[in-house]
């Protein structure tokens, strides 16, 4: 059963991370979409 815990635990870790990952990357381009004029 404990295995299980932890494989959930380290699966919700990774999946924070790509979005952490994702949302920083929509930023940047919106960034570079700005310095460019466009929007």
């Amino acid at each position: 059963m404990g295995e299980t815990y932890v494989r959930k635990d380290i699966c919700a870790e990774r999946h924070k991370t790509i979005e952490a990952d994702l949302s920083e990357i929509k930023r940047d381009v919106k960034t570079l979409l700005t310095k460019n004029g466009l929007k």
